[in-house]
C-alpha cells in the first residue's frame, strides 16, 4: 500500500498505473537482475560484433585455417575476401546499436535497483512510471532508428527477394521490419500504464505527448517508405517528357529485357564530367534498362577513385575492359557479364554508341545488340564467303577497288557477334568446313567446278545442322556480252530458285536511276522477319544493276517465296545496251521492240526466300552492289546503309535467332538544338502586361481573403 496522505489521488484515475507501480517496486530485484542478465548478453554481442568489424580482412580465423589445411598438411588455395562493404559495415553498425542498448539496459538496471526503497510512496509510485516510460521509450526508439538504419543497408535484399526471387534473401527484409514493429510494441507498452496520470503530473504528461509525437512521426516515416518502395516498383522512376521520346526505350528492348533467362550485370565506369549531355544520356538509358528489367538487368556505377579494388579485380579479369578504359578517347566504360561465373562478357565504350559525328544516340540499338549476344548461350556462329572465282573480295585486300569489296559489310557482320572467314573453293579436293554456319557466295564471276558445286551441295544437304546459302548477284556480262553463266544457278535450281539470264532495267522516273530501280517488299511475305524487320525502317530499296531472282515450284520439300518485287515499268535485255537512251527511244515508239524485251508494268521478283518445312534454308538477292563498299560510301550519313541491315536480318533469319532481328527497328536518337526565335516574332505586349496581371490579381484575391476573414 502507498504510504501518503495523496493516496486518494490514484484512485480517481484507473488503478492500472498503480497496480504496475507496485509490482515493479515489489519486485525491482528480479527485474532489476534480469536487466542486468540482458546487458551482459548485450555487451557480449557488442564485442563479438566490434571484433567482426573491425579485425582486418585477410587474417584468417582459426575454423578458417584448419579447414584450408588438408589431411597431408598441405595448404589449399587461399579463399576469396568478402566485400568490405558488405561485412564490415554491417558488423560495425550492429556493434553501435548493441552496445547503446548495452549502455540503456544497464543505467535502467542501477536506476532501478538503488534509487528505490521500502515502503513505496506516492512519489516513488510516480518516478517508477517515469523510469518505465523514459526507458521504453528510448529502447523502442532504438529498435526503430536502427531498424530504419538497417534496412537502407540492405535495401539490394528486397531487390534480390522480390525481383530476383532469391528466397534465402527475405530475412535481411523482414529482420528490419520486425526490429520497427518491435519498438512501436515497447513503446506503447511502456506509455500504456502512465496515461492515466498524465492529467495530474506534468512529466508524466510530457513524456506521454512525446512519445506518441515520436511514434507518430516514426510510424509515418515507415509507411512513407513502404509505400515509395511499393511505387518504385510499380511506376517507372523516369518520366520522359521530351517531345522525341529521347528517354522512352524502344518495345524490342523492353521484351529482351522482361526475357532474359539469365541477369546481366553491368559495370560503368564514367571518367569524365558526369553532368555532360552524351555522359548523362549514357546514365539515364542504363536506368531505364534496369527499372523495365524487374531485376535481370543490375548496372552498378563504379568510381575510379572509390573503388579502386574492385576495379583492379576487373581489369584483370577482363582485359578487353582494361584496353577499353586507358583509351584517351573513352569517357564511359561499360561492361557487361552473365552467366556462371560472369565469364560471358562483353565491353562497351561511350564511342560505340553514338555516330561519327555525334549527332546521333544508337546507345540502345548497341546495348540491345550486345546483350542478345550475351543471352545466346552459344559461341559465335561462323559464316564464310566463298573466294577464288571473281567474288566480292572479304579478305581486307585495301587494293581492291570498292565496288569489289565487300569488306565493310564483313565488319558490320563480326559486329553483330559473326566470325566471318573466307573459303577458297577452287582449291583441289574442296570442302565446306564442319563449323560454317551459311556460306555467302557474292558476285561470281567464272565459273565454279564441279567439284566445287559438289563440295556446296554436299553442305546444304548434309544430314546435321545442314547448311544455310546466301546469294548475291547482279547480271555480270560474260565474254560474250551476255549475263555470265556460273554453275551456282543450277545449284540454286535444286531449291526452288530461278535466276534470270537477262540484264534488268527499269523506265526511268523522276528522282530514279534506271540502273537502281526502286524494289518493294512482296506480300507474299508479309509474316517473314526479314520483311518486318526491314520494312519498318524502309518500305522501298535501290537495286543497282539487278537481275530476276524468281520462285519456283520444282521440289515439293522446298518452299520458295518472292521477297522483294520491282516497281515502276521494266523490261529484259539479252545484251546491255551500248547507249541506253537510244534504246529507251526506241522501246517507246515501238511496239513489236516492247514484246521482244517485254516491256512489263507487273512487279519482277528480285529476291526469293526458301525453307523446309518452317526450317530457314536459302536466301537469294538480285544484286550485289548495295552490298559492297562502294554502296556504304555512297551513303548520306556516316552510319552502314540499310542494306547492311537487310544483310544482318537475313543472317539472322537464317540462323532462327529472332531476337537479333530486333535490332533493327531501334532507331538512334537525333540530337536536335533549340533556337531562339526571331525577336520579330516575340509577342512583347504578352511579355508584358501579363505578368502585371498575375501580380494584380494575385493581390486583390489576397486582400479579398484578408477581407472576408477580418468580418467574420
Amino acid at each position: 500500500m502507498i504510504e501518503n496522505s495523496e493516496q486518494g489521488h490514484w484512485s480517481e484515475g484507473s488503478t492500472d498505473a498503480l497496480n504496475v507501480a507496485t509490482w515493479l517496486h515489489t519486485n525491482r530485484q528480479s527485474v532489476g537482475v534480469t536487466l542486468l542478465v540482458v546487458a551482459a548478453v548485450l555487451f557480449i554481442g557488442t564485442a563479438y560484433f566490434g571484433y567482426r568489424g573491425l579485425r582486418p580482412f585477410g587474417t584468417p580465423s582459426t575454423a578458417d585455417k584448419s579447414a584450408d589445411t588438408d589431411k597431408k598438411g598441405d595448404t589449399a588455395a587461399p579463399r576469396p575476401e568478402e566485400p568490405a562493404d558488405l561485412t564490415r559495415g554491417n558488423y560495425a553498425i550492429a556493434a553501435l546499436v548493441t552496445f547503446a542498448a548495452f549502455l540503456l539496459v544497464l543505467t535502467s538496471a542501477g536506476y532501478l535497483l538503488l534509487r528505490f526503497s521500502d515502503p513505496i510512496t506516492d512519489e516513488q509510485a510516480k518516478q517508477i512510471l517515469v523510469w518505465l516510460l523514459t526507458s521504453g521509450g528510448l529502447l523502442g526508439l532504438l529498435l526503430i532508428v536502427s531498424g530504419l538504419i538497417f534496412m537502407f543497408v540492405w535495401s539490394e535484399s528486397l531487390t534480390n527477394w522480390l525481383d530476383k526471387r532469391n528466397f534465402r534473401e527475405a530475412r535481411w527484409v523482414l529482420l528490419p521490419l520486425l526490429m520497427i514493429l518491435l519498438g512501436g510494441v515497447t513503446i506503447l507498452l511502456s506509455i500504456w500504464p502512465a496515461r492515466s496520470q498524465e492529467r495530474h503530473d506534468s512529466r508524466i504528461r510530457h513524456l506521454v505527448y512525446g512519445a506518441n509525437f515520436g511514434l507518430t512521426v516514426l510510424l509515418l516515416v515507415v509507411v512513407l517508405i513502404v509505400a515509395n518502395v511499393v511505387i518504385a516498383r510499380e511506376v517507372p522512376n523516369i518520366l520522359d517528357t521530351t517531345a522525341t521520346g529521347f528517354y522512352t526505350l524502344s518495345e524490342p528492348t523492353r521484351r529482351l529485357l522482361e526475357q532474359l533467362e539469365q541477369p546481366v550485370r553491368a559495370y560503368v565506369v564514367i571518367m569524365s564530367d558526369p553532368t555532360e549531355r552524351s555522359t548523362n544520356d549514357i546514365r539515364q538509358l542504363l536506368l531505364a534498362m534496369q527499372d523495365a528489367s524487374n531485376g535481370r538487368f543490375v548496372v552498378r556505377f563504379l568510381s575510379t577513385a572509390a573503388d579502386r579494388t574492385e576495379l583492379a579485380s576487373l581489369r584483370d579479369k577482363y582485359p578487353q575492359f582494361q584496353l577499353v578504359m586507358d583509351q584517351r578517347t573513352t569517357n564511359v566504360a561499360i561492361l557487361l557479364t552473365t552467366g556462371q561465373d560472369e565469364k560471358r562478357h562483353a565491353v562497351v565504350s561511350d564511342n560505340d554508341m553514338f555516330d561519327f559525328s555525334r549527332r546521333n544516340f544508337e546507345g540502345e540499338k548497341k546495348l540491345f545488340q550486345e546483350i542478345a549476344f550475351l543471352a545466346d548461350s552459344q559461341n559465335k556462329p561462323v559464316v564464310y564467303f566463298t573466294q577464288g572465282h571473281g567474288e566480292l573480295d572479304a579478305s581486307n585486300n585495301p587494293e581492291i577497288p570498292a565496288e569489289r569489296s565487300v569488306n565493310r559489310l564483313r565488319q558490320y557482320l563480326e559486329k553483330n557477334y559473326l566470325e566471318v572467314r573466307t573459303l577458297f573453293l577452287n582449291q583441289p579436293n574442296p570442302k565446306v568446313p564442319d563449323d560454317a554456319r551459311i556460306v555467302i557466295i557474292a558476285e561470281p564471276q567464272s565459273p565454279f567446278a564441279p567439284e566445287a558445286i559438289k563440295a556446296l551441295r554436299e553442305f546444304m544437304n548434309r544430314k546435321e545442322n545442314k547448311g544455310k546459302l546466301i546469294y548475291f548477284s547482279g547480271a555480270v556480262p560474260g565474254p560474250d556480252g551476255r549475263v555470265l553463266r556460273t554453275g551456282i544457278e543450277d545449284l540454286l535450281a535444286e531449291f526452288n530458285v530461278r535466276i534470270g539470264n537477262e540484264f534488268l532495267f527499269t523506265l526511268p522516273i523522276t528522282g530514279v536511276d534506271y540502273r537502281a530501280p526502286l524494289v518493294g517488299f512482296s506480300v507474299a511475305a508479309e509474316k517473314n522477319p526479314i520483311l518486318q524487320s526491314i520494312i519498318r525502317v524502309a518500305s522501298r530499296l535501290q537495286f543497282v544493276f539487278p537481275r530476276e531472282v524468281a520462285p519456283q515450284n520444282t521440289r515439293s520439300e522446298y518452299q520458295a517465296t518472292d521477297l522483294l518485287l520491282t516497281t515502276g515499268i521494266t523490261w529484259l535485255e539479252e545484251n546491255r545496251p551500248a547507249d541506253i537512251g537510244t534504246r529507251i527511244e526506241e522501246i517507246l515508239n515501238n511496239e513489236r521492240i516492247q514484246e521482244q524485251v517485254r516491256l512489263s508494268r507487273s512487279p519482277r521478283p528480285v529476291a526469293v526466300t526458301v525453307t523446309e518445312g518452317t526450317t530457314p534454308r536459302l536466301v537469294a538477292y538480285g544484286s550485289s552492289r548495295i552490298f559492297s563498299d562502294w554502296w556504304g560510301q555512297q551513303a548520306r550519313s556516316s552510319s552502314n546503309p540499310i542494306t547492311y541491315d537487310l544483310m544482318g536480318v537475313t543472317v539472322d533469319w537464317l540462323r532462327e535467332r529472332q531476337a537479333s532481328l530486333a535490332a533493327v527497328n531501334i532507331e538512334a536518337k537525333k540530337y536536335a538544338e533549340y533556337k531562339v526565335p526571331p525577336i520579330s516574332s516575340i509577342n512583347i505586349n504578352r511579355l508584358l502586361y501579363m505578368p502585371l496581371g498575375l501580380g494584380l490579381l494575385a493581390v486583390l484575391g489576397l486582400g479579398a481573403g484578408v477581407w472576408v476573414v477580418r468580418s467574420r
